[in-house]
């Protein structure tokens, strides 16, 4: 929810300054960008990272009355929704910042609030911090999922695929999971870090598209809830 405020309040914020005053911002706009390979990668990794997450839903399967019918449509209802927001959010950055105050500032949310409504800044503020909180829920509901799954197939630590009495939660994996996130976190840079998680779910997503696609023309007879076209 939180993310969806932001995003709606920075374009509307972009819409009402649009004008021929802000033609020159996107003038150039890939002036001076680097074209080497290496670059070019890390762009892609960046941009991969903040689409990702959406794999979550996948771990989440089990929890789902009706997979079939529900993971394809939040898979295609979500996916449209983010692409839109996010190309509605940058163009509106363009609409009210400057080239120059875009890649000055490592929090734009943030800057662009300053600029126009500096009294809302500490509301921007929280409102990212809650955003934050939101996404790492996401995840821990997610990734904790497949170490408690990898247990259950004797792939990981029958530890790990132990559920709370309670609140049937796999608080073993999520354990885990916390101690070796946060090991990760202060071993390096936020930017190392991301370089290294969409490396690795780059390979990883590369591995398991391939696996289905053979699974897909080796064993077309399998039961399976439900089924992506081929490309």
């Amino acid at each position: 929810m939180s993310c969806h405020i932001i995003r709606q309040l920075l374009v509307e914020n972009g819409i009402n300054h649009a004008g021929h005053e802000t033609k020159s911002n996107f003038e150039d706009v890939f002036e001076n960008t680097p074209s080497e390979a290496g670059p070019v990668a890390l762009g892609i990794f960046y941009s991969l990272f903040v689409y990702g997450g959406w794999q979550i839903v996948c771990g989440l399967m089990e929890e789902v009355k009706e997979p079939a019918r529900d993971i394809p449509r939040a898979v295609y209802i979500s996916f449209t929704i983010v692409i839109i927001q996010y190309v509605l959010v940058n163009i509106s950055y363009f609409l009210v910042l400057t080239p120059a105050q875009f890649l000055s500032s490592n929090a734009v949310a943030i800057i662009f609030t300053q600029v126009h409504f500096p009294y809302l800044t500490p509301v921007m503020s929280i409102l990212v911090g809650m955003s934050a909180v939101g996404v790492l829920n996401a995840s821990i509901m997610g990734h904790s999922r497949l170490i408690f799954a990898g247990a259950r197939n004797g792939h990981a630590p029958p530890v790990f695929g132990m559920l709370h009495v309670r609140y049937l939660t796999p608080w073993p994996a999520i354990i885990i999971k916390a101690v070796w996130s946060a090991v990760m976190l202060f071993s390096g840079s936020v930017k190392i870090f991301m370089q290294f998680i969409q490396a690795f779910s780059s390979v990883m997503t590369l591995f398991v598209v391939s696996a289905l696609l053979y699974l897909r023309w080796s064993q077309p007879q399998l039961k399976r809830p439900y089924k992506v076209c081929y490309l």
